[in-house]
């Protein structure tokens, strides 16, 4: 059985990406070396689950407690939280509300990222600035010492 990237687009709304699109490639590949190879040994049938695991996992999570079967009873050391397709599930059931809810968290998230990111590029450019007028006024000001400095000899040696 497969992962079942090709199912994910179906199964959660995924949008098919490069990325994505090259991982579907991938398990094509491994899929038909996988057959070849069993078929090669002499195994007169092989046979794939359209999907692969994406498709299972949905399937058991989904429809399985109509069956009675629990993904937990099914699936061995199993745990939603750190399982991908545990994750992809939780939110595929999420009401409209709480997908909003998420949905703006994660602009958030991302908005104050990005303002964080803004912040800190304003700061350091504040301090280069910072700096170059504070090298500006320090050679304004020593100009200044010399040009008084000129001013008070002159007149000294005029008196």
């Amino acid at each position: 059985m497969s992962e079942g990237y090709d199912a994910l687009p179906e199964l959660y709304g995924h949008k098919m990406t490069i990325e994505l699109a090259e991982l579907i490639n991938e398990e094509e590949e491994r899929n038909s070396t996988c057959a070849h190879f069993f078929l090669s040994k002499g195994f007169p049938f092989v046979s794939r689950m359209e999907g692969g695991f994406a498709s299972a996992h949905a399937y058991l999570c989904r429809e399985g407690p109509k069956n009675h079967l629990n993904v937990n009873d099914v699936l061995i050391e199993y745990d939603p939280e750190v399982s991908l397709f545990g994750r992809f599930e939780k939110l595929h059931s999420m009401s409209s509300r709480d997908k909003a809810q998420r949905s703006l968290q994660n602009m958030f998230d991302s908005s104050m990222t990005a303002l964080t990111k803004i912040g800190r590029d304003d700061r350091k450019q504040q301090r280069q600035t910072s700096g170059s007028f504070r090298d500006t006024f320090a050679q304004k000001m020593q100009t200044r010492r010399e040009k008084r400095a000129t001013i008070l000899e002159s007149s000294r040696q005029g008196q």
